[in-house]
């Protein structure tokens, strides 16, 4: 049985969800201060590290905006590559090619191949993009932008008290009015988030359509719901019933001390295959690791 259809989590028994490592960067560096480290470098170095939130001034903004939509493709570039390594290995259909071997006496003289059935991997995307979200949310579009770019198997929402549908907005090849007709969508944020009734309408209205077999759901949110918790479990329940992975993106998991104690965080956890942190552009970049092994 697939053990992401049993409950269980692929190479972690106990059933929690996983944790990306932090990638070892300019942090761990012999002598990041030496002379010869170019000055763009080192700049491009704290921007992958800075926290979204502290981001005031307008170009790091706008270098974190391009930075984000380049991931995204970059990502793409390096899964297909690892699909078609994984797909090159054909192997012989034993059965048919004997069946064909019996019109030449016995002999094998034409070998059937099997065929792979393949299901490319398929991303959707939730982001909240409630008010306590909304430091980190203007760089998630960017990245989600750039997914619905460069992923041919991908889907984006977003959620605050509703859910809405953005992808036909993302899909606009220019970024800049892509996000400008995501947010004429998106109004009305505020008044708390209702992660629950979100994901119910997500499961009632969407996820036929939007989940296959292969398909990994990324929500990106600090988990705090005004609605039940009971609620966001439930839903989460089902919606891990229909899809190969949830990650969970929560931006506090980049600050310092931080637990998931909000009441609906909780909930949801049981039914996370990835816990992860999505504060900045480095967290961003680790995602990619774990989508290979999808």
């Amino acid at each position: 049985m697939d053990s992401s259809r049993d409950g269980t989590r692929p190479g972690n028994p106990d059933g929690a969800p996983d944790h990306v490592q932090r990638r070892l960067g300019a942090d761990h560096d012999s002598d990041e201060n030496s002379p010869g480290l170019r000055e763009g470098a080192s700049r491009a170095a704290s921007l992958a590290k800075a926290d979204f939130r502290h981001l005031a001034n307008p170009d790091d903004l706008a270098a974190a905006h391009a930075v984000a939509a380049r991931l995204a493709k970059a990502m793409r570039v390096r899964l297909t590559r690892r699909e078609q390594a994984r797909r090159a290995g054909r192997r012989i259909d034993l059965r048919r090619t004997i069946h064909k071997s019996i019109a030449h006496g016995g002999t094998p003289l034409e070998l059937v191949w099997r065929q792979r059935k393949h299901k490319p991997l398929r991303l959707v995307v939730l982001l909240d993009a409630s008010g306590s979200m909304s430091m980190y949310s203007a760089v998630f579009l960017r990245f989600m932008h750039g997914i619905l770019d460069n992923f041919r198997e991908a889907e984006a929402f977003v959620f605050h008290t509703r859910l809405i549908h953005i992808s036909p907005a993302l899909r606009e090849r220019d970024a800049t009015r892509a996000v400008e007709r995501m947010s004429l969508l998106a109004q009305g944020v505020g008044g708390g988030t209702r992660i629950g009734e979100s994901l119910a309408t997500f499961n009632r209205w969407h996820a036929k359509r939007a989940i296959h077999s292969r398909t990994c759901v990324m929500i990106v949110s600090d988990g705090y719901d005004t609605g039940p918790a009971e609620q966001l479990g439930q839903e989460m329940a089902a919606l891990r019933r229909r899809c190969r992975r949830i990650a969970w993106l929560n931006p506090m998991i980049g600050w310092r001390g931080y637990s998931p104690e909000a009441a609906g965080m909780k909930a949801a956890l049981p039914h996370v295959d990835l816990f992860a942190p999505a504060h900045n552009l480095e967290s961003l970049q680790a995602i990619e690791p774990y989508l290979a092994r999808i």
